[in-house]
């Protein structure tokens, strides 16, 4: 049986349920599970990263897919690539930056990776709800 996100477990607690054995198999983004292991965002797509040739190469040829099967057995997991977006943009801005340095608390939205800008960046990162 297929379920939606929500209809089983939250959307956010995918991983879990599949390493719990609540269900068989699921499907969310690697950058996700950050919280499991920081270099789990590190198989998904990333500010400044690869492409998603790159990507896959990376995964099939170069080695990647043995690293983050590594990784996930630890959660008795197996990881299998499905779907790539590709690139994600370092960030990008609608104002002027001069108006960025004056405001350092308006919301950036960014990848998962918050905690590759420091602090004093002035970056206070829009999350998707959790709701």
């Amino acid at each position: 049986m297929v379920y939606g996100a929500d209809e089983l477990v939250p959307a956010f607690e995918v991983f879990d349920a599949v390493a719990q054995g609540t269900a068989e198999m699921g499907h969310g983004a690697a950058n996700y599970w950050k919280g499991k292991s920081g270099v789990a965002q590190f198989f998904a797509a990333v500010p400044f990263g690869m492409t998603a040739q790159e990507m896959n190469a990376w995964l099939y040829y170069g080695g990647g897919l043995a690293l983050w099967t590594e990784l996930y057995a630890r959660f008795g997991l197996i990881p299998a690539p499905a779907g790539n977006t590709g690139v994600q943009m370092g960030g990008f801005i609608s104002f002027p930056r001069a108006a960025w340095e004056r405001d350092r608390s308006a919301p950036r939205r960014t990848g998962r990776m918050r905690s590759a800008f420091p602090p004093d960046a002035g970056y206070r990162v829009a999350q998707p709800s959790r709701s």
